[in-house]
């Protein structure tokens, strides 16, 4: 094959570490954040009011180099909560999850596969998740079907109860009521997990009107009702004092529309504009996205959008090498570190009633965004890339015996296919794991945070994620610049035409769109081809397994000049992470007098831990 570097993709995860890691089980509180790139203090953007994020990195080892592996929701959700990539999940857009499609290295189907929350269920903890953690309906009612559409607690494998109605107080814990419903608690409306992200459509004269943001009174807000459940959930929990906990809330902004008090975007309209407004140099079409959610918004490109009266600056459509006017590029960017200031008051209030309760000190915490985005930089502001900015998240892990990762950052690689394993150990539930999880345990580097300069050989140095393309639209450079097809988000598979594979080495990215293979619609292979013409370099490689840390190492690179497409070759020395537009701007895959040289120094530091 052309690229076996990528089937590194499939590999089982091979190490363990068998000891355990504390005497007790402790409590474990996860939060995922939608659509949050490390725009925080703790990752060099002291620009960001982040307070409550900033006491949770004083207690936390902070990871400046984490990668989802798809950057859109539902692949990656479905990733990190089955600790699967997605080519083991099939779960590459909004139509499948990994119960329904999954299909693992060792031939178990999804249906078979024990989630995340699951592990801690089915070992002794209870279990309990609201907001978006996994992706709406993917699976199937979060994984746990509604008591009242006919379904028992067999159905519900992700979790301990099923939520009976709308009230977050009225929870059944191992199906006995655990509370009733009191206080203010009673008046909460009923939370869905989308529910926000359009909230600022409606109607003025009768047409209809949807900007990028509006102002938002704070009960409105998806999150703050949240935060309340969550604080909810944190009581209920605490009345059992039998069972550990494992907590899942997923919060939603900065997720666009940004629907929240108007204080918060306030606070940034001054935000600098990034430096790189244009898609990078050399790069090929199938690279870039429009951002069709932004382009369909009445105050850019959407519905009514050339009414005066309504949008006085007109239409103006995101594309390649045509910015968006900069008072507008202004407003987003202020939406959207508004936005992280506001989700940070909410998660402030979630840790600070898990203090209140007396269980920080026995409660890992992971905070974790489940994919990037790009603010402008690159000419896009959406996701759905395969570039730096669309793939790096925050991640954040507290555990409190671990005194010395404490207000420490880390450069070692992560994925978050990573964060089942390093949970599961944790907790002493590695030998729990199934054999085919895809990600590494992060303890090692929890244990050593300077384990990549201390000794590589003891830690992977190559991150992976993947992005489909349906070239229909060919980046929507006519107008009406929608895109409709690109991203692939509501497409059977069977409709791919490429399937992006990057991988981000120490100072390096490189990535690869092969052709998707479709030979029999009926029965489509969902495989990217790996001997397409597309591909500019391929390579032969060498096997050396050492038994604790399996390498990979490649020898022999043989340079294709002819059929230069979908290749994709970018430079990262240098790069701390804190500058959003410095790095990828130019596609160095194409330069003759790069090329050579360049994979020769990318080879010397391609030993892949894996």
């Amino acid at each position: 094959p052309t690229m076996i570097l990528f089937l590194l993709f499939f590999l089982p995860l091979l190490l363990q570490w068998s000891q355990p890691i504390h005497s007790q089980q402790p409590n474990v509180l996860m939060i995922v954040v939608d659509d949050l790139r490390p725009m925080l203090p703790a990752f060099g953007h002291e620009y960001i009011e982040a307070p409550n994020l900033d006491r949770l990195a004083a207690r936390s080892l902070v990871f400046n180099r984490t990668y989802a592996n798809q950057a859109v929701c539902s692949p990656s959700r479905n990733s990190f909560m089955s600790g699967r990539r997605p080519d083991s999940t099939k779960v590459w857009n909004f139509l499948d999850s990994f119960r329904t499609s999954g299909i693992d290295t060792t031939g178990l189907p999804g249906k078979n596969w024990t989630s995340l929350p699951q592990l801690f269920k089915e070992n002794g903890y209870n279990a309990l998740g609201y907001g978006k953690v996994y992706h709406p309906l993917k699976p199937w009612a979060n994984d746990c079907p509604h008591p009242q559409a006919g379904f028992g607690p067999e159905h519900c494998p992700s979790w301990t109860t099923q939520v009976k109605t709308n009230h977050p107080m009225d929870i059944k814990l191992d199906h006995q009521t655990a509370s009733t419903c009191v206080g203010n608690l009673c008046d909460l409306k009923p939370v869905i997990p989308d529910a926000q992200i359009h909230f600022c459509d409606k109607k003025i004269d009768g047409k209809h009107w949807s900007p990028t943001s509006c102002d938002n009174p704070a009960e409105n807000c998806t999150d703050k009702w949240l935060a309340d459940t969550g604080i909810a959930m944190l009581d209920l929990l605490d009345g059992d004092d039998e069972k550990p906990f494992f907590l899942a809330l997923g919060f939603h902004k900065p997720h666009p529309f940004w629907a929240i008090p108007a204080e918060f975007p306030a606070k940034y309209k001054d935000l600098h504009l990034p430096s790189n407004l244009d898609a990078p140099t050399s790069s090929p079409a199938k690279a870039y996205y429009s951002c069709k959610s932004i382009n369909e918004r009445s105050n850019i490109g959407g519905v009514n959008c050339n009414d005066t009266n309504l949008n006085p600056q007109g239409c103006h459509y995101l594309y390649p090498e045509k910015p968006l006017p900069t008072d507008l590029m202004k407003s987003i960017r202020a939406d959207y570190a508004g936005a992280i200031t506001w989700m940070d008051s909410q998660v402030g209030r979630v840790l600070d009633h898990l203090e209140a309760l007396g269980k920080l000190n026995d409660t890992i915490i992971v905070f974790f965004g489940d994919h990037g985005w790009a603010l402008g930089e690159q000419g896009m502001f959406c996701k759905q890339a395969n570039f730096e900015l669309q793939t790096r998240v925050p991640l954040m892990i507290s555990v409190p015996w671990m005194e010395h990762t404490h207000g420490k950052n880390t450069s070692a690689l992560a994925e978050l296919v990573d964060v089942y394993p390093t949970l599961a150990q944790l907790v002493g539930l590695e030998d729990k794991v199934e054999e085919a999880l895809e990600g590494y345990s992060l303890v090692p580097v929890l244990e050593d945070p300077d384990i990549n300069v201390n000794n590589v050989t003891r830690w992977k140095t190559a991150a992976f994620s993947q992005f489909p393309r349906c070239m229909n639209s060919s980046m929507a450079q006519n107008p009406p610049h929608l895109a409709n097809e690109d991203p692939c988000t509501k497409v059977s598979s069977n409709n791919f035409t490429h399937m992006g594979y990057t991988v981000r080495l120490d100072n390096w990215r490189y990535t690869e769109w092969l052709v998707w293979d479709c030979y029999d619609p009926n029965a489509c292979p969902n495989s990217p081809n790996w001997n397409a013409t597309e591909v500019l370099f391929q390579q032969s490689i060498h096997l050396q397994m050492d038994y604790a840390f399996p390498k990979i190492a490649c020898v022999v690179w043989c340079v294709v000049l002819e059929n230069k497409k979908g290749v994709e070759l970018y430079d990262h020395h240098n790069d701390d992470g804190s500058c959003f537009d410095c790095f990828e701007n130019e596609n160095l895959a194409y330069d003759p007098k790069v090329h050579v040289n360049v994979i020769i120094i990318f080879l010397n530091g391609f030993d892949i831990n894996y």
